[in-house]
C-alpha cells in the first residue's frame, strides 16, 4: 500500500505512482526516504551558560594568584638566602641617624653585652626577627643573643620589633682586628 505524495517541484497532489504525471518528477527517492524509520534523535548536549563561565573564570583567577603568592614566596625566600650568603653586613649597614632623624639614636649598651668592638646600626624591616636579622648580618640565625644584649630596649619583646626601629648590631670578634 503505497502512500501518496504531493511533488515538491509542482505541487500536484494525491501522486500514488513513482512519477509525477504533471512535470515527470522521479518521486522514487522520496518514497524510500518516507519508508525509513524513524530514529530519535540524541539530546543536544546542554549549553554552558553564562554563571558556569564566569565560575571557571573566577577558579583560575584564584588559581593565577596563588600561583604568584607561591612564587613571591619563594623568590623572597631566595633573595635573602643570597644576601646571607653573598655580603652579610653590606645590604643591611644603615648609617646611626641625624639630629633631624625621628627615630631615637641607639647607643650599645656595654655593661649587658660582652666586650665588642664596635659595630653598627641595621634599621628593622619588614618580616624582620631578630634571628633572621642574626642570619643576614653573622650568617648564623643562633647568634640573635647577641643583638639582644647590645639592645636593652628588646628585653621582654624579643619576638616584637618595631618597622624602622634601630638597632645596634656588635661586631664578631673573629672580625676585629
Amino acid at each position: 500500500m503505497k502512500t501518496s505524495l504531493t511533488c515538491p517541484v509542482c505541487d500536484r497532489p494525491q501522486i500514488e505512482g513513482n512519477t509525477c504525471p504533471n512535470c515527470e518528477t522521479d518521486l522514487s527517492l522520496i518514497r524510500q526516504l518516507m519508508e525509513l524509520p524513524v530514529v530519535s534523535t540524541p539530546s543536544k548536549p546542554p549549553k554552558l551558560t553564562s554563571w558556569v563561565l564566569i565560575a571557571v573564570a573566577l577558579i583560575l583567577l584564584l588559581f593565577g594568584v596563588g600561583v604568584g603568592a607561591v612564587g613571591n614566596a619563594v623568590y623572597v625566600q631566595q633573595q635573602d638566602t643570597s644576601i646571607a650568603t653573598n655580603s652579610p653586613t653590606q645590604p643591611s649597614l644603615v648609617s646611626p641617624p641625624n639630629p633631624v632623624s625621628p627615630l631615637p639614636t641607639i647607643t650599645p649598651n656595654d655593661e649587658q653585652s660582652s666586650p665588642t668592638c664596635g659595630g653598627f646600626y641595621y634599621q628593622v624591616r619588614r618580616g624582620d626577627s631578630i634571628s633572621r636579622i642574626a642570619l643576614k648580618l653573622y650568617g648564623n640565625g643562633t647568634l640573635w643573643p647577641r643583638i639582644v644584649n647590645a639592645n636593652p630596649q628588646l628585653q621582654g619583646r624579643e619576638n616584637t620589633l618595631k618597622i624602622g626601629e634601630l638597632l645596634f648590631v656588635p661586631n664578631l670578634e673573629k672580625n676585629c682586628s
